[in-house]
């Protein structure tokens, strides 16, 4: 099924990523149901207050405004508030923020954002878990259907986003770590995306944990896995690998992506204890100086393909069925592949 990668230029030997953009110009379309402002008069002034005092079990819409500034609060989106959608000013100036880590919390506790809510969506906002680097520390946890974010940063290293289950979207988003920087056993695709690896002397993309034959995969489409900006020069002193499987079937997809040179020639890295011939990873058409795929591992469920008829099941509108719901998200999406 899937595997990791990231997609952006053709310049080769330097480290390539998309500029996302992530200021928030304008919302006139949008009339918001609460604000969450430090000092805005009127304003709640932390989002667990604003979230507190929302309506349960929304059919539509209900919009919640971050204005600039830090929130340092765990977040929880709980099952009965559903189609929550969160907006802040920009994830260069809106962050969420707070630092719970293992061994003191589990890493499904460890979220400064955890969600339950079906139908979340965050646009412009940073979340971060700011523990450190030396334990389990996500960001943020999801563990709902059809939660999508636009162009928000997820900030931290081992651990850092938790797609724990449902089926979720992240477009133009980009994402910093170290290790299993991206784990879970959702359906998740990332599209134009970045995966930044910060300085590690392990560094593994994804740990997927699909368990069985229900479905579940990480997919990786036009997005680019490098260093974090800054690190370029010292790009030779780490080793990555797209991801490793967490559990017997885990299926990983990079496809369209860029590659940056520190990628393993083997791609991919053991599970210690976890077997490799029932795991689904596939790499297509991806470009840089790590996608080079004629010494990857020789593993039962890896492919290097260049079938398009084979990869449509991969894309947008087929994984995550978007017809259904990602058009009301209002976040621009490529429905299939990218290049043609």
């Amino acid at each position: 099924m899937l595997a990791l990668m990231m997609v952006v230029g053709a310049m080769r030997g330097i480290s390539i990523y998309f500029a996302t953009h992530h200021r928030h110009h304008a919302a006139a379309d949008i009339s918001y149901n609460m604000t969450v402002s430090k000092t805005d008069p009127g304003a709640y002034r932390t989002i667990g207050e604003a979230l507190a005092a929302a309506p349960i079990n929304q059919a539509q819409m209900f919009y919640v405004h971050i204005s600039a500034g830090v929130c340092v609060e765990n977040v929880l989106i709980p099952e009965n508030l559903t189609n929550m959608v969160l907006i802040g000013d920009g994830a260069d100036v809106t962050k969420v923020t707070m630092n719970r880590h293992a061994p003191e919390f589990q890493a499904f506790q460890s979220g400064t954002l955890t969600i339950f809510g079906a139908g979340f969506i965050a646009k412009f906002i940073t979340f971060e878990n700011s523990a450190g680097p030396g334990s389990q520390a996500v960001a943020v946890v999801i563990q709902a259907e059809r939660c999508a974010f636009y162009k928000c940063t997820f900030l931290g290293f081992q651990d850092t986003l938790y797609a724990k289950a449902g089926s979720h979207l992240y477009r133009e988003c980009d994402i910093y770590g170290t290790i299993d920087v991206i784990f879970g056993e959702a359906i998740a695709l990332f599209q134009t995306c970045n995966i930044f690896a910060r300085a590690s002397k392990m560094i593994y993309f994804t740990a997927q944990g699909r368990r069985n034959l229900s479905p579940s995969a990480f997919v990786f489409q036009n997005s680019s896995s490098t260093v974090v900006p800054g690190l370029e020069p010292h790009i030779s002193e780490y080793v990555a690998y797209l991801g490793r499987p967490w559990f017997a079937y885990s299926t990983v997809v990079v496809m369209e992506s860029f590659l940056d040179s520190f990628i393993s020639p083997p791609g991919w890295e053991i599970w210690p204890g976890n077997p490799t011939d029932k795991l689904t990873y596939v790499e297509y058409k991806n470009r840089g100086p790590g996608a080079d795929t004629s010494h990857r591992v020789n593993w039962t469920g890896y492919r290097a393909l260049e079938d398009a008829a084979a990869m449509k099941q991969f894309t947008v509108q087929e994984i995550l069925d978007r017809e259904s719901w990602i058009p009301h998200t209002g976040i621009p999406y490529t429905a299939g592949f990218i290049y043609v």
